[in-house]
């Protein structure tokens, strides 16, 4: 539904946000759901663009206001961790806590203008009788003239997962697909479709087969692959042998030093003969694979882990 209202939508919007807005709308009414859980689905499964529609503005506290829907290029503002939109309420809870932030908007240089912190240049920022309003520019491109806010969460106590409620890390997501997706807005159908082509061209020989991952994970020489896998280059060729049996402390320092997603690290230990068990170091193993193959440097470095 979300590609055909979105289709249907790109001809009378002149930007992703708008788009996405028109898209929540048309889905909420024929699902007869309210627009908010549309906009969280949405985002959800990979439509990272429809962060920029239906901010709301609670102005009182008995109404509010949905903002004028805005755009940003995925680089800067990639998951829900980060956000150009801020509430009035939020952002004076922020003046008051954070030094940094006071002294920026002290300068008189950012102006608070639809849910943004937005640098106050008439190139951005129009007066009108109404009050400020971002150029049509601005509304288009808020990664360059806006401040980006990092979400922080606490733990409430109180706080805990319920049946029937689909829980989601965004970052997680974006990492899980992107190994296809290479940024690139696709629909599920597609990603899948990408991702089963992946998995198919994979040969059935461990050492072929990591050559091939390491073509798919940026073209990776077996200096960069030892250097990744902190092992020495003779490990590394001893890997490419066709002989080699690779034990699964071996398969997995291999998975962590490429970043492979777990859909596609099970299949390379199908392919090596690995089975991680449900007991001991092995549910640690898979803890790995699962939670932390997308860190960018992570902490738990393999030597660490596998010795």
């Amino acid at each position: 539904m979300i590609e055909q209202y979105k289709e249907e939508a790109k001809e009378g919007c002149d930007h992703a946000g708008r788009v996405y807005e028109t898209v929540a709308y048309a889905v909420s009414e024929a699902m007869d759901v309210p627009k908010y859980l549309v906009r969280g689905r949405m985002i959800q499964i990979g439509y990272w663009q429809a962060q920029g529609a239906l901010n709301y503005i609670q102005t009182s506290p008995a109404s509010g206001r949905y903002i004028v829907p805005f755009m940003f290029s995925r680089e800067s503002c990639p998951t829900t961790a980060h956000t150009f939109f801020i509430s009035p309420k939020d952002s004076f809870k922020l003046y008051e806590a954070n030094a940094d932030y006071r002294t920026r908007i002290d300068t008189g240089n950012y102006v608070y203008v639809e849910g943004h912190i937005c640098l106050n240049d008439p190139a951005y920022v129009i007066q009108t009788p109404l009050g400020p309003r971002m150029s049509d520019w601005a509304n288009r491109h808020v990664d360059e003239c806006c401040l980006r806010f990092e979400n922080v969460y606490e733990v409430d106590e109180n706080y805990e997962f319920h049946l029937n409620f689909i829980n989601s890390d965004e970052e997680y997501n974006r990492h899980y697909i992107d190994f296809v997706a290479q940024g690139k807005d696709l629909t599920l159908k597609e990603i899948t479709e990408l991702q089963s082509s992946v998995i198919a061209s994979l040969p059935c020989k461990p050492g072929e087969a990591l050559k091939a991952l390491m073509k798919m994970s940026g073209d990776v020489s077996q200096e960069k692959l030892a250097e990744l896998t902190l092992m020495s280059r003779g490990a590394v060729r001893n890997w490419m042998n066709e002989e080699y049996t690779f034990r699964p402390e071996t398969a997995i320092r291999i998975i962590i030093g490429l970043h492979l997603p777990p859909w596609l690290s099970k299949r390379f230990l199908d392919i090596c003969g690995v089975t991680c068990q449900y007991h001991g170091l092995h549910l640690i193993y898979r803890n790995i694979l699962d939670c932390h193959y997308f860190t960018e440097k992570c902490e738990l470095r393999p030597k660490a882990i596998l010795n």
